[in-house]
């Protein structure tokens, strides 16, 4: 091979870039920095190319076109209408970069970018154990001062949530060829999560674990999973300070054995501790939808209509609560739609979900058998009864988007090759 004339294509690195927007989250730019230079390969490729027959093109507009529907309706509402226009200029933009993404992911083997998605997960972890061990990442980030590791990721607990939601796309198809492989690195990756210390990404985590446990193709291998993953939760718990307060010296009859409080209220105060604060937020946020519940108070709207809608006088959450940088969404995925966008939003995230159901069951088998790694982490992701992001928050958005595309992608590949 004679190196001197060799040049990248331009579909290989349309690849790379999109792989990028995975890989560069923790990284200056975050994603940010890949999805500018994709925007601008999507445009070329919609000028030179246009996108007839592009596989995955219907459901990839689809999905913007159901993100913009309830945030266009809830702009003439919107507390904050600048940051409402904000987010439909981001989802007009991701248009060409979805175009990227399909082209780019479709012109190169789906195993490549299992590959490459295992690998950031990979890195990231052995990161994050580097900082557990020795106070500071790689990078130089230190340990969070509570215990939790960040790894790559600086000063947010981003590393969990991607880490957690991600881990079934390699986990899943690794299972079919080298289950014990599968299974060291489920171990490797939980154990990460559970030093992350946070109990929503515990629980992608679980949830991944089920996929990876129906997928697994002996009853040794699933009884072989639940018992190691007992002991990697339990050593995560015990191992990490913050965990260890949360979860094993909290005292959970606290407000309930609280003379002078009336049980309904002990029980909220009581729940309300446990999450972390998270049931004042949620009952934030069922008041800006019961007062708006068409169109919510405004996409992206979440923190500043709060102290509009906060009822509590011991909610640490507003602006004279003293919680440190307060409230920017919601903490639950469902709960932000019906908050910001109101019924409207609510019903389009069903309409995705439905949409990709119909698309994933009109694939032939081989389409199936690529798209489920991802498809998996999309139920993960949208899991109803967890803590999670909006899907509106940037860098959600983008983690989502990113699964999706893949899969549209994936699933394609595996109908062709179905029909030849």
């Amino acid at each position: 091979m004679n190196l001197a004339h060799w040049r990248p294509s331009l579909a290989g690195v349309t690849w790379f870039l999109g792989l990028m927007l995975l890989f560069w989250a923790p990284l200056p730019g975050e994603q940010r920095l890949p999805a500018l230079f994709l925007i601008g390969l999507g445009l070329w490729y919609w000028v030179r190319q246009g996108t007839a027959g592009l596989p995955g093109m219907k459901q990839m507009q689809g999905f913007l076109l159901l993100m913009a529907i309830p945030a266009l309706a809830s702009l003439p509402y919107s507390v904050t209408p600048l940051d409402t226009l904000g987010i439909l200029v981001v989802l007009a933009a991701f248009y060409p970069a979805g175009i990227a993404l399909l082209r780019g992911f479709g012109s190169r083997p789906s195993q490549w970018l299992v590959l490459g998605i295992g690998l950031t997960l990979f890195l990231w972890s052995l990161d994050a154990l580097y900082q557990w061990t020795t106070g500071a990442s790689l990078l130089g980030y230190p340990l969070n001062p509570d215990g939790r590791v960040w790894g790559p990721f600086k000063d947010n607990q981003r590393l969990g949530f991607l880490t957690g939601a991600l881990m079934s796309i390699p986990l899943i198809h690794l299972a079919r060829t080298r289950p014990l492989a599968a299974m060291a690195l489920y171990a490797l990756f939980t154990f990460v999560v559970g030093l992350a210390a946070a109990r929503a990404a515990l629980v992608f985590a679980l949830l991944s674990g089920i996929g990876l446990f129906l997928c697994l193709p002996g009853l040794k291998y699933r009884l072989g999973l639940v018992a190691g993953l007992a002991g990697v939760i339990g050593g995560a718990l015990v191992l990490s300070p913050i965990h260890t307060e949360r979860v094993l010296e909290r005292d959970y009859t606290r407000y309930l054995n609280q003379p002078g409080l009336e049980r309904g209220e002990a029980l909220f105060l009581q729940v309300d501790d446990f999450l972390s604060g998270r049931l004042k937020i949620w009952h934030t946020g069922w008041n800006m939808f019961a007062d708006r519940p068409l169109a919510g108070v405004g996409a992206g709207a979440f923190d500043e209509a709060y102290d509009q809608y906060s009822t509590r006088p011991d909610d640490q959450f507003t602006t004279q609560g003293g919680y440190p940088g307060g409230v920017h969404h919601a903490h639950q995925m469902y709960v932000s739609a019906a908050a910001e966008t109101g019924l409207a939003g609510l019903l389009c995230l069903a309409g995705i979900l439905y949409m990709l159901w119909r698309w994933y069951r009109s694939l032939p088998p081989e389409g199936r058998r690529r798209a489920l790694p991802y498809g998996v982490a999309l139920m993960v992701a949208a899991f109803p009864i967890n803590s999670q992001h909006g899907v509106y928050v940037g860098w959600w958005f983008s983690a989502l988007f990113f699964i999706v595309c893949a899969m549209l992608a994936a699933g394609e590949q595996g109908r062709r090759e179905g029909r030849s």
